[in-house]
């Protein structure tokens, strides 16, 4: 990501700038008033500081995949979400030697003592750590072994896969079932994508889009509203274009409510929002604003969070996205994450549903149901002793 600060007199002076320095493909992270400094500035002239950036975010052909460019998609059904499906277990274990493994056991059993998580013991205590290595809270991973020392009685606990299928399953259990977008017939749904800047709603919408487009024949149309990007619209009606669906680029609350309601004969109306920080305050009120016309009844509100983002920052955004009282959650970029113990963490936190992962750039392929099993899996993957992801 590019960015770069302008101090100018107008924010139309400010987009020809970026438009020139950046490209069209730039957006707007923040705008701010200040007196120009300098001793000849007797008159303390007021001028707007404005910070733009640009990514490689655009959809390229390559990212398209060829079926969606002959408007045909394959879909392969998704697994019922019953009792996790282990057959993917691979039960080689790692070359190491007795003597190498306590080490390793003694080395992170050192560096987790100081929180006074010293009562569990062998395979409990190892359990323990492989939850800690893959971002889970140590408080939250605790818990998990206390429940899972409770429930397992002695002859279990000599059986160490048998334990670690049993956190396997917890694990799975403690997530809620996934929700993800269901149109019911003879009614219209308007869902609504919201969340941080570079969180992945545009390709989402355009994952989303197509299925439903291509496999369930629904009549739809895109919306954006994301007026801080420079160009951001040329991303939905590109997809728009291949789908040969409508498109409306939006300006404003009054714009949304005016389009909204012509759109009556249509099942799905898709609308993509400007990434905001979470720390925009003023400008999350503002999209709220904005959002304020879509009628309740009809609205389906998406709050996408990113995997590679810090726990302490999805707890922020989580927090600071609540006041557009988000109904489901959605998992982006995956693919882009070694361990998912953050996501994990946000969502013993949360008691909104998930509803998808996205796994990838390709559309609409790099999409799935957010089942519980699947987000345990890159939790607790084993540390390569019978890895089930």
């Amino acid at each position: 990501m590019k960015i770069k600060k302008y101090l100018v007199k107008n924010i139309d002076e400010a987009i020809s700038r970026i438009k020139k320095d950046l490209g069209k493909d730039a957006y707007i992270l923040s705008q701010e008033k200040v007196v120009k400094r300098g001793t000849l500035n007797l008159a303390n002239v007021e001028m707007i500081e404005v910070t733009a950036a640009v990514d490689d975010a655009r959809p390229r052909q390559e990212d398209i995949s060829a079926s969606l460019l002959n408007r045909k998609y394959n879909y392969v059904n998704p697994p019922k979400d019953d009792e996790p499906d282990f057959s993917g277990f691979k039960n080689e274990l790692q070359p190491l030697t007795r003597e190498m493994a306590e080490i390793k056991t003694l080395l992170r059993k050192s560096t987790s003592g100081m929180d006074g998580f010293n009562d569990f013991k062998g395979i409990f205590l190892e359990l323990f750590l492989d939850l800690v290595d893959s971002g889970v809270e140590r408080k939250l991973a605790a818990r998990f072994i206390d429940t899972l020392q409770y429930q397992a009685d002695a002859e279990q606990t000599a059986d160490i896969e048998q334990v670690r299928k049993k956190l396997f399953n917890l694990l799975t259990a403690s997530i809620s079932a996934p929700a993800p977008l269901r149109p019911e017939k003879g009614k219209r749904k308007i869902v609504v994508m919201v969340g941080s800047t570079g969180s992945g709603k545009t390709t989402t919408i355009a994952k989303l889009s197509s299925y439903f487009k291509l496999m369930e024949a629904k009549k739809l149309a895109l919306l954006s509203i994301d007026s801080y990007r420079i160009g951001a619209e040329a991303h939905l009606r590109t997809y728009a274009e291949i789908l040969d669906i409508p498109f409306y680029p939006i300006n404003n609350g009054r714009d949304l409510r005016i389009t909204i309601d012509k759109l009556t004969d249509f099942e799905l109306l898709f609308i993509d929002t400007t990434g905001r920080s979470p720390n925009d305050k003023e400008g999350l009120l503002i999209m709220e604003k904005h959002l304020s016309g879509v009628p309740p009844a009809e609205r389906e509100v998406y709050l996408i969070l990113s995997a590679p983002t810090r726990s302490e920052d999805l707890y922020l955004i989580y927090e600071k996205y609540s006041i557009f009282k988000p109904d489901k959650l959605i998992f982006s970029k995956i693919d882009e994450s070694a361990a998912l113990g953050n996501l994990f963490n946000l969502k013993m936190k949360s008691d909104i549903p998930m509803a998808y992962f996205t796994t990838g750039q390709k559309v609409p392929e790099d999409i799935e149901i957010a089942y519980p099993r699947k987000l345990a899996r890159r939790v607790f993957s084993y540390n390569n002793k019978g890895d089930i992801a």
